[in-house]
């Protein structure tokens, strides 16, 4: 189960309902104050499919009919899941993208949503605001028109908050009567004032951060999507969730690469075996604590 309803008036507050398939990963939550729609941003893992690399092998032997050849370029889908009367719809938020591709067209990354993380709406229930975290930008939505499955993809619809750098928003506070919209950056621990008329940064407030320098350099290239893949979808921590885990196990051999040799001179003798490129399922592993625990067996 992924969402519970909970009935908060109760004396002994307890579940009333739940609801499942909304998403592999799932970030924030706003309800619709109209529709009374309840809309939940997340993530869609593609484990289910074998293998990374090229997929030549897979491909060139029809190995598996009707799945793609590996999960190069399709790791993780955005999507923000409606909940509206007990029915639970995902719906994805970069139908520009052709995940069949080689390469994407070279627009098509600063298009995209990665990572999609707190969310705020109107109060006329028209309007979705999107902070997507792997990005550096916030999607402006239709509301009526995302419930129905018809999500903007354009170039428009986004607001970019680098300066020039990735900014990274996990936070937004709605201001309407100012016409503002408040966003937590977490790259460079700011809080960025944005005209909601004009669609544009006006103000960024940096904060005091007691974190080491390579800490905050180095956040970045966990998370920016837009730097680390052709889709601007994918990032180290769409799986490697705030530099910890998804719970999920990934088959990510490559059956088109080489065995290589092992020079490893630790063991007993004789027990050099190559290294092989088919690893098998393997469980995600958290970047927490790596700098101090030593080296991994």
């Amino acid at each position: 189960e992924d969402v519970f309803e909970i009935d908060a008036m109760a004396a002994t507050p307890s579940a009333t309902r739940s609801f499942r398939g909304l998403g592999t990963v799932l970030y924030g939550m706003a309800v619709n104050p109209v529709s009374g729609a309840l809309y939940v941003a997340n993530t869609e893992a593609m484990n289910d499919v074998r293998f990374e690399g090229a997929g030549a092998y897979v491909r060139d032997n029809d190995f598996r009919p009707g799945l793609p050849p590996s999960v190069r370029g399709h790791l993780h889908e955005a999507r923000v899941t409606v909940i509206d009367d007990g029915a639970v719809t995902p719906r994805g938020l970069n139908p520009h993208l052709d995940y069949a591709a080689p390469t994407q067209p070279t627009d098509a990354r600063w298009r995209t949503l990665a990572q999609p993380t707190a969310l705020a709406v109107t109060s006329d229930g028209a309007t979705l605001y999107v902070a997507a975290l792997g990005s550096s930008a916030i999607g402006v939505l239709d509301a009526a028109a995302l419930e129905s499955g018809r999500v903007d993809d354009s170039l428009g619809r986004s607001i970019h908050l680098r300066d020039p750098y990735a900014a990274g928003p996990t936070g937004l506070v709605l201001d309407e009567a100012r016409g503002r919209l408040y966003v937590l950056t977490r790259f460079d621990d700011a809080v960025v004032t944005v005209d909601l008329e004009r669609r544009v940064v006006i103000d960024r407030v940096r904060m005091h951060s007691p974190e080491p320098a390579h800490t905050v350099i180095g956040r970045p290239v966990l998370y920016d999507a837009l730097a680390t893949s052709s889709t601007g979808e994918a990032s180290c921590g769409i799986c490697h969730v705030f530099g910890d885990l998804d719970g999920l196990a990934w088959d990510l051999g490559d059956p088109d690469g080489d065995v290589l040799a092992n020079p490893n001179p630790v063991g007993p003798i004789g027990s050099r075996q190559p290294f092989s490129p088919l690893k098998g399922p393997m469980t995600t592993q958290t970047f927490r604590g790596l700098a101090d625990h030593g080296p991994m067996l």
